[in-house]
């Protein structure tokens, strides 16, 4: 996924992309948006794990480690993304 929205980033920036019509340019900026909230998703559950990993001890679990915690964050992150 994150590949594919790389190809179409690229080619964001083509004359060919600006004759597309809207509907056409929806699902490439849905493509876009996924793959940013994904990978915002996956930077901020490692930077939460990181800080907490520095302040407990070296036996704790990871804070964020179960796929329900996983799932709440990333729906936090889609309704950020409404707005």
């Amino acid at each position: 996924m994150l590949i594919i929205s790389c190809v179409f980033s690229i080619c964001l920036h083509t004359q060919t992309f600006l004759k597309l019509h809207y509907i056409m340019k929806i699902p490439i900026y849905s493509a876009l948006g996924i793959a940013v909230t994904f990978a915002i998703c996956v930077s901020i559950i490692d930077i939460i794990n990181t800080a907490f990993h520095l302040i407990q001890s070296k036996d704790m679990k990871p804070v964020i480690n179960s796929s329900k915690q996983v799932r709440i964050l990333q729906i936090i992150l889609r309704l950020f993304q409404l707005f």
